[in-house]
């Protein structure tokens, strides 16, 4: 099958490639890696893809080139822009400097041995005219060009008229003209028409190819070309038919040369052109045009010319044959012995003919091999000696530059050792100086440890003075409670005593209306009655004894109203001592207040302290801790934020700051200063706390009240019998726990 070796560099190709090396100035023959980068980044190809040729390209590996590896790089990127791969080796057509494109020769003499098969048994209607020999004379054709049709020539008992002409019975065979070989006129090669695409259309799309073609896998999938097309703004249908011009083999995906057949093609639509039905020759990409011509001469070529006319003469004994079937039948069987002895005869011939070419081609080839074995050996020689006495010259010169270095090395360990020794010297001030305010510092903490400890020791005093008055005052609010407690007994007693004499008087003011009107009509009676009657004086006695019984009633209730009197001045003195006693108690709240303020200062101050002396004495190069370790430690502290007042069963405090009336049976009732206990972790609804108070629950505003917030104790600082920090803590909170309670008996 003829074709186009594409490892092979055409001579006007290699022309070019020369003058180009010689444009580069090259150095003794060769050219740098940098002079030829500048060249080969001119193509638009990946950095990857250029490493690979220059791998390819340098044979000898010593990173530089000579012209005729030049060439073959130039000769590979073009096919890489071409869309051909880059092959994993080197091809030997392009290792030798001598290697030219060739013609494949054995494409002329036509298909091989089984392509020639038997002729199809067709029944001859005459007898074969006697033919004195072959009207041309069988020899091989001379070589043509890659993908030139051969001539055709009919077989024998194919194509009927032409080699044997049918004969009408009776009628004497008459020989046959010698048929003159007219060679068919041949078609342009697809191959020689140049393509439609302009080179810099080629070289801009193959650029935009590679860098859509992100896998190097020389296609670009549908989904990727269709993003691209939609691109240029086309509709549809235009688009779908400029996919189906140019997916010349239907495999779905598009080539490079197919993609730069796309953007070709839109770009005729762009810029007005109707979009041919069929692809049309000089549009076709110049591979797939190798491929139709290859595959038309490897299928449905002609064959050469193996037939001549047949023998010219029968024997006699076809004379003798009884028949004319059995004349017709050796006639045609001597034809086809005739055919094969023929054929074989040229399969000969050709098999001759192709060893006799192949040998000298070899021989050929061999000898250009020596000869560039020779070139190669001389050459590798000469580029020895040059390399020895580079390698000398770079010998002396490194042992130079070594000597140079070693001089520098030297001066500059001096310079560092000098250095090295300054430096010391000023650390060695440095820390000369940092130990004396190290320890001016520690001076200066110890008068400042001392002042605080006498501060800590008068704040204490204080302590035990509030906790001594908060005693006082606590045991004075419980008796003051019993004393109340007392009073409010006696004043419920007193009040049922009142409330039963009102009703007694009620009664009686009752009864002497009933006795007033009695008497009114007692005395009407009496006006119209006789003065004779016994009764009226039973009447009147009764009535002067009821009388006397209404004074005695009046003057009880005189003396009820009195007491009543005196009962509600006892109450109002009371009320007086309470109101007293409660702004003694709010005194006594504010002063703990501002003694815990006062405290918690202090305590910030000693903390901040601690802190300080802890940054301070953090790493000692002098080693001179030890002189305060033992009589300047302090003690371990134990910290821990305010948190709030939570009983062992879950429970919180919280104080009212607001008053909160009940509206049903689900809320709680609240007023100003009352202690409600809250469950920890509710479920309920946002912004409502669920607590108890006075043995009531439901839910109330979380607006409303505040969380009783406590100090806890610092173990930091030794108190009194390790319990008097944590009495002053709950301080303010058993004040105003205390203050509430005596609100509510008030109240």
């Amino acid at each position: 099958m003829a074709g186009f070796d594409p490892w092979v560099i055409p001579p006007e190709s290699r022309a070019k490639f020369d003058a180009q090396f010689r444009q580069m100035q090259p150095v003794g023959g060769f050219i740098t890696g940098e002079q030829a980068k500048k060249l080969f980044l001119q193509s638009g190809l990946p950095a990857a893809v250029l490493a690979k040729v220059w791998s390819l390209a340098d044979m000898d590996a010593d990173g530089r080139i000579n012209q005729h590896e030049f060439a073959v790089a130039l000769h590979l990127i073009q096919m890489k822009l071409k869309g051909i791969e880059l092959p994993a080796a080197l091809p030997a057509t392009l290792r030798s400097p001598n290697a030219f494109p060739t013609t494949n020769f054995a494409a002329s003499f036509g298909p091989p041995l089984e392509s020639v098969g038997s002729p199809v048994a067709q029944p001859l209607v005459s007898t074969v005219a006697p033919v004195p020999g072959p009207a041309f004379p069988v020899a091989p054709s001379p070589p043509t060009l890659a993908g030139t049709p051969h001539p055709a020539a009919p077989q024998m008992g194919m194509i009927p008229g032409v080699g044997v002409p049918p004969m009408g019975v009776g009628i004497p065979p008459k020989p046959a003209p010698p048929a003159a070989f007219v060679p068919p006129t041949a078609p342009t090669s697809p191959a020689l028409t140049e393509w439609a695409v302009s080179q810099p259309s080629k070289l801009k799309y193959t650029q935009l190819f590679n860098s859509h073609d992100r896998s190097r896998s020389g296609f670009l999938g549908g989904g990727q070309a269709r993003t691209i097309l939609l691109q240029s703004g086309l509709p549809q249908p235009v688009l779908a038919q400029i996919w189906n011009l140019s997916d010349i083999d239907s495999d779905g995906r598009l080539t490079c040369e197919e993609f730069v057949l796309a953007m070709h093609l839109v770009e005729c639509v762009k810029a007005g052109d109707a979009l041919p039905a069929k692809l049309p020759l000089d549009l076709i990409p110049p591979s797939y045009r190798r491929k139709r011509s290859d595959s038309v001469q490897s299928s449905g070529g002609p064959v050469p010319e193996l037939l001549g006319t047949l023998p010219g003469e029968l024997s006699v004994e076809d004379k003798n044959l009884a028949t004319f079937e059995d004349k017709r039948r050796a006639n045609f069987e001597k034809g086809q012995a005739e055919l094969e002895k023929r054929r074989q005869a040229l399969l000969e011939s050709q098999r001759k003919e192709q060893q006799e070419r192949e040998r000298k081609e070899r021989e050929e080839q061999e000898k250009r091999e020596r000869i560039r074995q020779e070139q190669e050996r001389r050459r590798q020689l000469e580029l020895e000696k040059q390399l020895a006495r580079q390698r000398e010259l770079e010998q002396e010169k490194e042992e130079q530059r070594r000597k140079a270095l070693e001089q520098r090395e030297a001066a500059r360990r001096e310079m560092e050792r000098q250095r090295q020794l300054e430096w010391e010297k000023q650390r060695m001030q440095e820390l000369l100086s940092q130990k004396q305010r190290e320890q001016e510092n520690i001076s200066r903490l110890k008068g400042h440890k001392k002042t605080l400890a006498l501060q800590i020791e008068q704040v204490e005093n204080k302590i035990n003075e509030a906790n001594q008055k908060l005693a006082d005052t606590k045991k004075g609010v419980a008796e003051m409670k019993a004393c109340i407690d007392e009073m409010r007994v006696e004043r419920d007693t007193k009040m049922r005593e009142l409330n039963e004499t009102r009703l007694e008087l009620k009664e009686i003011g009752d009864r002497m209306l009933l006795l007033n009107q009695e008497k009114l009509s007692h005395q009407g009676r009496l006006k119209t009655v006789s003065g004779t009657n016994n009764s009226y004086s039973l009447q009147m006695n009764s009535c002067g004894s009821k009388e006397i019984s209404l004074n005695m009633l009046r003057s009880t209730l005189s003396n009820i109203e009195k007491e009543a009197e005196l009962k509600q001045q006892d109450v109002d003195n009371n009320n007086a001592q309470l109101k007293e006693l409660k702004d003694r108690l709010s005194d006594l709240v504010q002063q703990n207040e501002a003694m815990m303020r006062e405290f918690t200062l202090k305590k910030q101050q000693v903390l901040a302290l601690k802190k300080q002396k802890n940054s301070t004495t953090t790493l000692d190069a002098w080693n001179d801790h030890s002189e305060f370790a033992s009589a300047d430690s302090w003690p371990g502290e134990s910290t821990q934020p305010a948190s709030s007042v939570t009983s062992s069963t879950g429970l919180v405090k919280y104080r009212a700051l607001y008053a909160f009336e009940a509206r049903n049976a689900d809320e709680l009732s609240i007023m100003p200063g009352d202690i409600i206990m809250v469950q920890e972790n509710q479920h309920g609804e946002p912004g409502w706390l669920g607590g108890e108070l006075q043995g009531k629950t439901g839910w109330f505003p979380e607006s409303y009240v505040e969380k009783v917030v406590t100090t806890p104790p610092v173990s930091g600082f030794p108190l009194d019998n390790g319990g008097t920090a944590a009495a002053v803590a709950n301080a303010a909170e058993t004040v105003h726990i205390v203050g509430t309670e005596m609100k509510m008996t008030l109240e």
